[in-house]
């Protein structure tokens, strides 16, 4: 597999009809990379192996890591509901408020609409907080601990909360307790710190669209 890696990410790109693909492999003691097609279908950028991709959903384990750090300094109970450290945490259903754990949020049996997306484009300051402010809009999409059900809401309010105890942004933390303990001194969690580094854009198929095309955001 190690010999073949770049084959591989050669065809990888006309096999699922993407702009570009990095790949890494460790076996035996060996890592082996790859790399093929542009970052960006707009300037022909070509992907290398140290380019950066955003890892999307990925960042619940960053989150969820940043969590547990808190529960091994005993600054979190798991069971204790979120509001025990966010007094203002609220969502549509009061009593849901008051009753959603630490846990809960974290393994996706709280009950919390994961599907609120805000566009926030041009806005400063915290959006993670502001986030979380305009939750107190979102229903239940099924009673507390009833039964799982994928919420992004939900990891947006853990992130806060790692805000709250640490006393820094997210993204800081992130760096701070994960990031320079590790060694990874070429991943970043704040996107402004893209500039920096060769990096991939989103791109997305259109309804009826043979091509991808750069996303807007």
């Amino acid at each position: 597999m190690l010999d073949s890696l770049q084959d591989y990410a050669d065809q990888a790109l006309s096999q699922y009809k993407i702009p570009a693909v990095s790949l890494a492999l460790w076996q035996d003691g060996q890592l082996a990379t790859a790399a093929s097609g542009v970052l960006n279908l707009n300037t022909g950028v070509s992907a290398t192996p140290d380019a950066l991709f955003q890892i999307g959903s990925i960042t619940k384990v960053l989150t969820t890591s940043l969590v547990m750090q808190l529960v091994d300094e005993g600054r979190v109970e798991l069971d204790k509901p979120i509001r025990h450290y966010m007094p203002d945490f609220l969502v549509a259903d009061e009593a849901a408020s008051a009753e959603i754990t630490v846990a809960q949020l974290l393994n996706h049996t709280n009950g919390i609409d994961g599907d609120f997306f805000p566009d926030d484009e041009g806005q400063t300051g915290n959006l993670i907080a502001r986030y979380v402010d305009r939750c107190s809009a979102l229903p239940l999409v099924h009673p507390v601990g009833e039964r799982f059900c994928y919420s992004n809401a939900a990891f947006v309010v853990a992130g806060r909360l790692v805000e709250v105890l640490r006393g820094v942004t997210w993204a800081q933390a992130v760096k701070q307790f994960i990031f320079e303990p590790l060694g990874l001194d070429h991943s970043i969690a704040d996107p402004k710190e893209m500039i920096r580094f060769r990096a991939a854009m989103g791109h997305v198929y259109g309804e009826g669209e043979a091509k991808p095309t750069m996303a807007v955001a």
